[in-house]
């Protein structure tokens, strides 16, 4: 509705309103339609009307000449940044009363899709930041179109708030195929991991979606069939491990998925082998990325399999396999009575 505080009379909020829909018509044509063939698409820029009913009546409002109801509009556009190779959600209110007398209002800025090399992320702890800056470019803009203007100015000021997951330190560990990455940024912690459970997963369908869905949605980190099934994702974009589990449920609705871990960490023991997502081929895999208690909690071990200090614990694999075995022999014993 029309703002009881604005100072325009009926007729230039009605040109106001013009002015935002050619507006968004421009942007439209400049960047594209989120549609159903280009979403998903970081490599472009996407523009999206997210309340498309009021652009309708927005519509109709011109049509008819009646502004005694005028609507407030919101737009979202995906920014690709090409040197950080990351996409960036810029989403904005369009009031009453905008262009003419009140300004677009950022409402958030997000990361909406990460690197391929997972280099370069907009750091969590300086959106508030990056969001007072376009919001004040934004009130300097009054009586503009400003939109096209903050996407420029997102594009420009980005960089200065994304840091770089390859700006580390490393040291060697005993074992010199594991490194500690210890990140440089005021110790701010980076890398996030969150962990997926389940009470069991076995290597056929539907189950190996668990492999197979990591694998699409591009996440980063191991999985393990058995019980509990679980799902180690490591510096993963939220938004792409919430539409993994969501995936998780759909394909397996008589499962219930979990998030039994979800942490941030300023140190991470890895490998070179941690690319791309992989299933768990060693328990001390798991071990390096969890807490003595994290690693107890999430396998549903006794605490009786953990050795105090740095000595390796008993590998659960092994010990299923021998368990297996001797529950063999002990069947071979009872044929042979």
């Amino acid at each position: 509705m029309a703002s009881s505080s604005s100072s325009l009379s009926p007729s230039e909020l009605l040109e106001s309103l013009e002015r935002t829909v050619a507006e968004l018509e421009a942007l439209e044509a400049i960047y594209g339609a989120n549609d159903d063939d280009n979403c998903g698409n970081d490599e472009t820029n996407l523009f999206q009307v997210v309340s498309l009913d009021e652009l309708e009546e927005a519509r109709r409002i011109i049509a008819e000449g009646d502004a005694s109801v005028i609507p407030e509009l919101k737009i979202e556009i995906a920014c690709r940044l090409e040197e950080e190779g990351i996409t960036i959600k810029l989403v904005c209110r369009l009031p009453v009363g905008y262009p003419e007398e009140k300004p677009a209002v950022v409402v958030s800025v997000q990361q909406s899709s990460v690197s391929n090399n997972k280099q370069w992320i907009l750091h969590p702890s300086k959106r508030d930041a990056l969001l007072t800056e376009l919001n004040q470019t934004a009130e300097s803009l009054v009586g503009a179109e400003s939109v096209m203007t903050l996407v420029e100015t997102l594009k420009e000021l980005a960089p200065t708030y994304c840091c770089s997951t390859t700006s580390t330190s490393t040291t060697t560990t005993t074992n010199p195929q594991q490194q500690k990455i210890i990140t440089n940024d005021d110790d701010e912690q980076i890398l996030t991991i969150t962990v997926i459970s389940t009470h069991h997963l076995l290597d056929h369908a539907p189950d190996n979606y668990l492999a197979k869905g990591g694998t699409k949605h591009k996440l980063t980190g191991f999985y393990r069939f058995g019980t509990p099934g679980l799902a180690f994702c490591i510096g993963c974009d939220p938004t792409s491990v919430e539409h993994f589990q969501s995936s998780l449920e759909q394909k397996m609705p008589q499962k219930k998925f979990q998030v039994v871990l979800s942490r941030r960490c300023t140190t991470i023991t890895t490998t070179p082998a941690m690319e791309g997502w992989q299933p768990v081929t060693r328990m001390e895999q798991i071990r390096q990325l969890l807490t003595p208690d994290e690693f107890t909690d999430i396998l549903k071990l006794q605490g009786t399999l953990l050795v105090a200090g740095n000595t390796a614990t008993k590998n659960m694999d092994e010990s299923s396999t021998n368990t297996a075995k001797a529950k063999g022999k002990q069947g071979g014993n009872k044929v042979k009575k």
